[in-house]
């Protein structure tokens, strides 16, 4: 991610900044639609990386779709954040969804 005086932000600054809470319409390829900016930035620049940390930013702003999008990209990748998300609070907003439990069942919880 860049800011505007063209200095580049690592991958933890850009999940923190994907707490943000002003949407903004985009155009992309992979069809966000209403996203917010360092959440888009953060997809674009760390998607490897920051596999779990982008459903974590996800669910916590209520994007559930997106939250288990990114979440089945981790566990495929077998991301290390995967062994504490019966504990995660940013996963909260997820708990009532139905996927939740199945996907928790998935990974053999």
């Amino acid at each position: 991610m860049a800011l505007s005086s063209g200095t580049r932000l690592g991958p933890y600054d850009a999940f923190r900044m994907a707490f943000e809470l002003r949407p903004q319409a985009i155009s992309t390829s992979s069809s966000l639609g209403l996203v917010y900016p360092a959440l888009a930035e953060l997809i674009a620049g760390h998607p490897v990386e920051c596999a779990y940390q982008i459903a974590q930013a996800a669910a916590f702003r209520g994007e559930a779709d997106l939250a288990f999008t990114w979440l089945e990209r981790a566990h495929s990748m077998h991301d290390a954040g995967m062994t504490e998300i019966k504990a995660d609070p940013l996963l909260a907003n997820l708990h009532a969804d139905p996927r939740w439990s199945s996907f928790l069942a998935r990974m053999g919880f």
